[in-house]
């Protein structure tokens, strides 16, 4: 249906969150063409765009925000919206007119407002523009004399857009047409490789075939006024998918969709597990996708003034099922009375190939999520404990906190703030002891 060219607007019936986008990105190799994706607002756009990323990846989906940080009114513009603008503009720059080619099929999510500022025209982007290639064949003097006549400033290191750096046969360029810079590596006037690179380490971080070189446009006069009767018209030309309440006119189709929208949780884990349970007793099948793998635990001790010999622990148990996996564990205890012990604990540890075959044995499915992706042996399950005794006196205020040296775990103890009382406690000859016990947090 979409690829019916006689269909002017076609209308998606009953798409709730996420569902749209997932929809997108089923239809988009089909399209063959560049999408754009037009929401109500900048906040809808991100969620829109940030979907859209976790499902088909950076390389196909540009994000076209305001040139402005805040109203266009306040007239602030804001630098890193400014890339992102030329970087979108400079990729439909080289989009080839028939748009058959896998680089010429990706998405554009923008908003009303983004959309109705002044861009500079396609002939001046053509004109203020190098694309490279690898393996394109390249003059170096003759790019970098291009760059400077293009007011590009010409640096030791490059570290903000606009400047750029020689160091033999490697020049880096930050383009206002990307988030990173690029990293171009020539053998002779040959380019042999790009890559993006951060610029606080300077170290590379991405394999790239292609890079655009593109000054900043921010202050070109050559603009193209884009007015309501012309937006309208050229919008009222282009095929359009509108998906929400109701079309915007009388659609050439339509689509319907049987979705309900999630119930709201609010980090109620049980209200979640039951709600999942029911929901396979009805037979549906459950899929259940996350953007990290990721966990925190932040917990805490509160030993309060009065809680004498008090003892406070807690424990968690960890399983760590792929290399890709980050727990982090943040105890907190808080320590206002002598005599009382705090204690934490964590295991942490993964599944071996040996250890899943014994439980596979005893009827655990191995397309269980506890699959390693490698068949390497996996060190034991271990227990890092850090333990730390602290004497102070009842009318002190001392904090006490120990950090294990091997890993990100975060425990801490300190004193909290009380009022001070007409009768000062009575000296005691015992000492106070506050015992933390931590564990590592592991990254595999």
């Amino acid at each position: 249906m979409l690829q019916d060219e006689s269909l002017g607007l076609v209308f998606l019936q009953g798409l709730q969150a996420s569902a749209a986008p997932l929809m997108l990105s089923t239809a988009i190799d089909s399209l063959a063409r560049p999408v754009l994706a037009v929401l109500q607002d900048a906040e809808q756009a991100g969620y829109f765009y940030n979907d859209l990323l976790q499902i088909l990846g950076q390389d196909k989906v540009l994000f076209y925000p305001s040139s402005y940080r805040r109203a266009v009114k306040y007239a602030q513009s804001d630098a890193a919206n400014g890339i992102l603008r030329t970087e979108v503009l400079a990729r439909l720059a080289r989009t080839t007119a028939e748009g058959n080619t896998e680089a010429d099929r990706f998405v554009i999510v923008s908003c009303p407002e983004a959309l109705s500022q002044l861009v500079v025209s396609k002939k001046r982007l053509e004109d203020k523009a190098i694309h490279l290639a690898v393996g394109d064949e390249v003059e170096t003097d003759e790019l970098m004399e291009q760059m400077r006549e293009w007011g590009m400033q010409e640096q030791d290191y490059v570290y903000e857009p606009g400047q750029f750096a020689q160091r033999g046969s490697i020049i880096d360029v930050y383009s206002y047409s990307s988030e990173l810079p690029f990293r171009i590596d020539f053998f002779g006037n040959e380019v042999d490789s790009i890559r993006t690179f951060d610029i606080e380490s300077q170290l590379s971080k991405e394999i790239r075939q292609t890079a655009d070189i593109v000054p900043e446009l921010a202050g070109t006069a050559e603009k193209v006024p884009l007015s309501q009767s012309v937006f309208e018209h050229e919008f009222g030309t282009m095929r359009r998918v509108e998906f929400g309440p109701r079309p915007s006119a009388t659609p050439s189709a339509t689509l319907k969709f049987d979705i309900s929208p999630q119930p709201l949780f609010h980090k109620n884990f049980s209200l979640l597990t039951q709600t999942l349970e029911d929901y396979l007793l009805q037979g549906y099948r459950l899929f259940i996708l996350a953007d990290s793998a990721k966990k925190t635990m932040r917990e805490t001790i509160d030993l309060v003034h009065g809680a004498k010999d008090a003892r406070g622990n807690e424990a968690e148990t960890v399983l760590v099922t792929g290399d890709d996996v980050v727990n982090k564990t943040l105890p907190t205890i808080l320590c206002d009375e002598e005599d009382v012990q705090g204690n934490h604990g964590a295991t942490i540890g993964s599944i071996g190939p040996d250890q899943l075959n014994y439980l596979a044995d005893r009827g655990l499915s191995r397309r269980s999520p506890a699959r390693r992706p490698s068949s390497e042996p996996t060190s034991p399950t271990t227990s890092t404990r850090a333990r730390r005794h602290k004497t102070c006196s009842p009318p002190q205020r001392s904090r006490v906190s120990r950090r294990a040296p091997t890993s990100r775990t975060s425990p801490s103890s300190r004193r909290t703030p009380r009022s001070s009382s007409s009768t000062p406690p009575p000296p005691r000859s015992a000492p106070r002891t506050c015992s933390l016990r931590s564990a590592a947090s592991t990254r595999r």
